[in-house]
């Protein structure tokens, strides 16, 4: 362990995280927790089992650490009793196979929601200094999973619908979106994919060629067959990984003029992009009726993934450090 006081700063997906080590680690807390604890100090081994072994966990160092979120719309949200005090989310890095739980790394993170080119020159001042690492977004690359075809007929939406402004998106999308492309092709249905409360399930499931899978550890099996992803989230605080898990099966994605502002891709080449509910129409319905151009937004998504987030090459750095 180093002897002096390091601080290593995180840019990820328009947060800052930070990772502090100290002289004793155990002096080292982030809201309370301390590496060499258990978490399940903190949460029911029920709990910690059940999220481990989500699609949508951090994994690196092939798969010897996993990084479990805490915080609102993570994996553990917190209660309004348990409200963090200095950071947005915490995340945790465990070993997967440990029944001890221990935790061997901490992370905090704060979002940066109104000001994005603040966040940009914040990143180009650290980047350039011994102790700070400048780490991306990342996913882990898929095989191709999309091919144009006619019988072709989900739109997925994938996301925690615990997070309000997805359950929103999708709510927007299920009530006044669906059934506009439906009166042209009856058959195509919207594919809600995430953890989602009861009383949500419910009230999406009311709504006519909706369907709710909830949380799934094989996305494979549910998103076979799809004209698109969509990621409509009309309120952004960042970067969209659900557009990354889009591209990274080779599905073209279609993104709110929001989220697009949030990401680094090229429009119309990458994945699409709409203003209103009239564009996103026309953009589902071209995906539909243009299959050269649908095959070559695949390729396309899965080059860009490939090249700029590809989970291994980019968590290399981090994982150094833990």
């Amino acid at each position: 362990m180093m002897k002096k006081l390091s601080t290593y700063l995180f840019l990820i997906f328009f947060s800052f995280q930070t990772l502090s080590l100290a002289d004793d680690i155990r002096d080292f807390q982030i809201e309370g927790m301390s590496v060499g604890d258990s978490l399940l100090d903190y949460f029911s081994e029920e709990k910690i089992e059940e999220e481990k072994n989500s699609e949508y966990v951090y994994r690196y160092k092939d798969n010897r650490f996993i990084i479990l979120g805490v915080g609102y719309g993570s994996a553990f949200p917190l209660s309004k009793s348990q409200k963090l005090e200095v950071y947005d989310e915490v995340g945790v890095v465990i070993k997967p196979n440990d029944k001890s739980y221990k935790i061997h790394g901490l992370t905090g993170t704060n979002f940066y929601i109104d000001n994005i080119k603040d966040c940009y020159d914040t990143e180009k001042k650290i980047s350039k200094k011994k102790k700070f690492y400048v780490v991306g977004n990342a996913k882990n690359f898929a095989f191709k999973l999309f091919k144009h075809k006619k019988s072709n007929n989900k739109i997925i939406f994938i996301g925690n619908i615990k997070f309000i402004p997805n359950l929103l998106a999708c709510i927007d999308f299920a009530k006044n979106v669906l059934k506009k492309i439906n009166l042209k092709y009856p058959e195509i249905k919207f594919h809600v994919i995430g953890d989602i409360r009861y009383f949500d399930r419910l009230f999406l499931s009311k709504y006519k060629n909706v369907v709710i899978h909830g949380k799934v550890n094989n996305l494979k099996n549910v998103i076979k067959n799809s004209i698109c992803g969509l990621c409509n989230v009309k309120i952004s605080t960042g970067f969209q990984n659900k557009t990354l898990s889009y591209m990274s099966y080779g599905i073209p994605a279609i993104l709110s003029i929001n989220s697009f502002s949030n990401a680094s891709f090229k429009k119309n080449k990458e994945v699409l992009v709409f203003k209103n509910d009239g564009e996103l129409i026309k953009n589902i319905f071209y995906l539909i009726e243009n299959k050269k151009a649908a095959n070559q937004l695949s390729i396309n998504s899965q080059i860009i993934i490939k090249k700029k987030y590809n989970r291994n090459k980019v968590l290399s750095k981090y994982g150094e450090i833990i």
